[in-house]
């Protein structure tokens, strides 16, 4: 229902997995931008799913999420200094993800 707080998430998975993998493989995008992807997309359905979470279950999402952030600073900005500005802080803030998930539940 779309009165429910987290309806808007559930777009935002849907995005994800119905449109926009789909669409970097039509589009030829590099396998390793797409293996990369596929990181950030389970770490958000992980996250943005209501159900309990162990400590073991924190602690794979944790190197799930740092898995992706090696990743895209591989890809994105390498071993240029001048690149560097494309991680944001909302890129390296997703190490913190499931800290919070432990203190507050699911997002």
């Amino acid at each position: 229902m779309k009165h429910q707080s987290q309806y808007k998430i559930y777009e935002w998975m849907a995005l994800l997995h119905w449109y926009i993998i789909p669409l970097r493989i039509e589009l030829g995008f590099p396998a390793a931008v797409l293996e990369n992807f596929s990181h950030f997309v389970e770490a958000v359905e992980i996250a943005m799913t209501i159900s309990p979470r162990s400590g073991k279950d924190l602690a794979n999402l944790y190197i799930l999420i740092q898995t992706f952030l090696e990743g895209f600073e591989r890809l994105y900005v390498g071993n240029d200094p001048e690149k560097l500005s494309q991680c944001r802080l909302c890129i390296c803030q997703l190490i913190h993800v499931p800290s919070h998930i432990e203190w507050n539940g699911s997002i």
